[in-house]
């Protein structure tokens, strides 16, 4: 009879011992998974655990001559450490799904802002194209009447307009009444003194007869 009983407290014991490296186990797993552990999944598992441990008293019970309500349980210690490692185990889990909705809310802004910024760097990107494009064309469209005139003799004390105009009716051999009828707005001569000067003519208004 003594070697029955010593051969069922062998078992509970194993059993006990199995059922706590499990819980071990899964402590380590969901500790190291990236997953979302619910509340429900909690309550599954502690209600495993609660028919584990009824499971094991039971067979305790019907192994000894002591009624199960009045005897105490051997268990009892390795229960009451069990319980509180799961507690323990389902306070982790709720306060690192906490953390992960507080990162999942932040990275949610963070993603709000990287697209309004990115928005307005578009909008900025395009606002400074257009006005590359303007600046462009008015530069072109002052080039259009900026007339330059090379390979004239610089003199002393010259008239640079009228240098211009004897240079477009000798070696242009332009009509003396059409030359008359240009009016300059600006005339100024390029290069030191003594020199083959460039003469630039900024050109307001061309008229011909």
């Amino acid at each position: 009879m003594l070697g029955r009983h010593q051969a069922h407290l062998e078992m509970v014991t194993h059993h006990i011992q199995t059922l706590s490296s499990s819980v071990a186990d899964l402590t380590i797993v969901l500790r190291n998974s990236a997953q979302t552990i619910t509340s429900s999944d909690l309550d599954h598992l502690e209600e495993y655990i609660n028919e584990c441990h009824d499971r094991i008293c039971i067979m305790n019970s019907k192994a000894s001559s002591t009624p199960y309500s009045k005897r105490q349980r051997p268990d009892s210690l390795s229960s009451t450490v069990l319980h509180r490692e799961f507690q323990a185990l389902r306070h982790s889990l709720e306060f690192s799904q906490e953390q992960i909705d507080t990162l999942a809310k932040d990275n949610k802004s963070l993603q709000h802002s990287i697209n309004t910024l990115t928005t307005q760097l578009t909008s900025i990107t395009a606002d400074n194209k257009a006005m590359k494009q303007t600046i462009l064309d008015l530069q072109a469209r002052s080039m259009r009447n900026n007339l330059v005139f090379t390979s004239i003799p610089k003199q002393t004390a010259d008239d640079p307009e009228k240098t211009v105009k004897e240079f477009m009716t000798k070696p242009l051999k332009l009509p003396m009444e059409t030359v008359n009828n240009i009016t300059f707005h600006h005339v100024h001569c390029l290069g030191p003194k003594n020199t083959i000067n460039n003469t630039t003519a900024n050109n307001r208004e061309l008229r011909t007869l």
